[in-house]
């Protein structure tokens, strides 16, 4: 992570800890499934298919057979 030194306005290089990495990981987890939830969701309002890919294939499934997964992320080992 970069960040822009106040006084010389230049890159400065920070190093985030275990906590503040977990955090971040566990928002970017929670905005992929809130993606997913709104995709399936508005797929399912319109009727439309979406194609996705399962097992090493490329597949069309209707939205009702889909449900978004919310990924298990474990708090930092202290």
């Amino acid at each position: 992570m970069y960040m822009k030194n106040s006084k010389t306005n230049t890159p400065k290089k920070t190093v985030m800890n275990k906590d503040e990495v977990y955090e971040m990981q566990r928002k970017i987890d929670e905005g992929i499934y809130l993606a997913q939830k709104r995709l399936i969701e508005r797929a399912k309002h319109n009727h439309t298919t979406l194609v996705i890919a399962r097992e090493g294939e490329v597949i069309e499934v209707n939205a009702e057979e889909l449900c978004p997964i919310r990924r298990k992320i474990y708090p930092p080992i202290r």
